[in-house]
């Protein structure tokens, strides 16, 4: 296998924390977790000034957990950063720099993902904790969906 695409980014990587966001609404980017508890978005496509490749960072100040992107709001084009930590979701228009929602998951976050469940009308931001999962959509007035998880153990 060859590679097609090489580049210098200059900032570790932390396992598991990467995403592919068309944060534009049409060039792809990358995002990043790395050291400190922040994220950086490497965008190839814009360049600054003096022609450097544009890398910004996030600052997240919590543990992070989990990266994914993807289309939440059915109104705009462009994909919305979803950071979670311990026990929160962030979920970050990159373009406009600003926080979309900051929502806390008492359960905790493990896993995030974003796509449309049957019987909702848009996208939601699918957040896995430790017994449940909680649905959001782009307004995040209160869960779109939930489901709680009871583990049960019998002594064997």
């Amino acid at each position: 296998m060859l590679a097609s695409f090489k580049a210098a980014i200059g900032h570790p990587i932390l396992p598991g924390l990467a995403a592919i966001g068309k944060f534009d609404g049409k060039h792809p980017a990358l995002a990043c977790g790395t050291n400190g508890n922040r994220v950086f978005v490497y965008s190839p496509h814009n360049r600054a000034e003096d022609a450097k490749v544009e890398v910004r960072f996030l600052n997240i100040n919590r543990e992070l957990r989990t990266l994914t992107a993807g289309r939440l709001d059915p109104g705009k084009d462009t994909d919305i950063l979803l950071v979670g930590s311990t026990t929160n979701i962030l979920a970050y228009d990159v373009e406009e720099n600003k926080d979309v929602y900051f929502q806390e998951i008492p359960d905790g976050v493990s896993s995030v993902a974003v796509g449309q469940v049957e019987g909702t009308t848009s996208a939601l931001c699918m957040v896995g904790g430790n017994c449940s999962i909680q649905g959001f959509d782009h307004e995040v007035k209160s869960p779109a969906l939930s489901v709680i998880v009871i583990i049960r153990s019998s002594p064997n």
